[in-house]
């Protein structure tokens, strides 16, 4: 009968294979497939398929669990199965909500992994006519990221898609503040905007007929101009057990072997193209000089003590303010 460490490393080890090939099947864009891995991946990793009384390393369980709800919900949204999405993307918002105790504003300490949830659930809610919902899961991410011109275009498409277009304006015209030559809002705004939208990424006559989330193109639209709020793959290697543990017991799997084989350790690696300052499209000069960079989402990162960071932490809390002030006029 195999030992705890054995079948961790057995479950492991599947787990490790399944999620490379959902990150094949991803790149090809096969969606039934990939809804099918992570599906399996999620009952692979669940604590009800580990050994009773195990407890897996909590921060890396989490991440885990959190960039599979979101990519599944990912996957089903590019299926057209925006219900079952919002499912998803609801676990993931659970799996890193952590309230900050003592906080009235219901701040969370995960926000910044929460902001592309949010947005993504927007999107799904408004898919499904859920004005109420959408409007209020644009909110949140602006809420959350007030300084970052995505999640006001994530709202002005909400307000589109419900015909409210004086408010899909504002919205507009506040990341176009925050970055005068933001593609996306300059898309949304439409024909006035056009010719600078088309020197800034010629790639944009693709996409002059999206305006709000039915569009037909609203998907790779997304993905191309709004790439902040995407979650990347950060986790890449799947670790139920210590590093040490696992070498030691793969070597003792594997006698044949004069080396061993090294054990699976759990890297959230480097952090992906896609969420460093020098990315394509990215805000470098506001109205106001340079612009400060908005929250890398889903990218774990370690935070220094600047100056930069304590406006940023400022901004943050004048957002949460200004939201308290108006849910309560309400």
């Amino acid at each position: 009968m195999p030992t705890v460490e054995q079948k961790l490393l057995q479950i492991q080890e599947e787990a490790q294979i399944t999620l490379k090939e959902a990150m094949r099947n991803e790149r090809s864009k096969r969606w039934k497939r990939v809804v099918e891995n992570y599906n399996h991946l999620l009952k692979l990793v669940s604590r009800r398929n580990l050994p009773e009384g195990y407890e897996p390393p909590a921060s890396k369980h989490i991440m885990l669990l959190y960039e599979l709800y979101y990519h599944l919900g990912l996957a089903l949204q590019n299926l057209g199965r925006h219900r079952e999405a919002i499912k998803q993307y609801t676990k993931a918002i659970k799996v890193v909500s952590i309230p900050k105790n003592g906080c009235l504003a219901g701040c969370h300490s995960n926000s910044c992994l929460m902001t592309p949830l949010f947005a993504k659930r927007a999107f799904a809610y408004a898919k499904c006519w859920d004005k109420k919902n959408a409007l209020r899961d644009a909110e949140k991410a602006v809420v959350l990221d007030n300084v970052n011109p995505d999640v006001y275009c994530i709202r002005a498409l909400a307000w589109m898609t419900f015909n409210e277009e004086k408010m899909a304006i504002q919205d507009l015209s506040t990341a176009l503040k925050r970055n005068p030559r933001h593609a996306c809002a300059l898309i949304l705004r439409g024909t006035i905007d056009r010719p600078m939208a088309l020197e800034m990424n010629p790639h944009t006559n693709l996409y002059l007929d999206v305006k709000d989330f039915d569009s037909p193109k609203i998907i790779d639209f997304y993905n191309r101009f709004l790439f902040s709020l995407n979650v990347p793959h950060t986790v890449s290697s799947i670790s139920l057990i210590s590093e040490a543990r696992s070498r030691r017991l793969a070597q003792s799997n594997r006698p044949q072997s004069p080396q061993g084989s090294p054990g699976m350790a759990w890297s959230t690696g480097s952090v992906p193209a896609a969420t460093q300052l020098s990315s394509p499209g990215s805000p470098s000069m506001d109205a106001r000089g340079p612009a400060r960079p908005p929250f890398r989402c889903g990218t774990p990162s370690r935070l220094q003590r600047t100056a930069d960071s304590a406006v940023r932490r400022w901004q943050y809390g004048m957002a949460i303010r200004a939201h308290s002030v108006q849910q309560a006029g309400v």
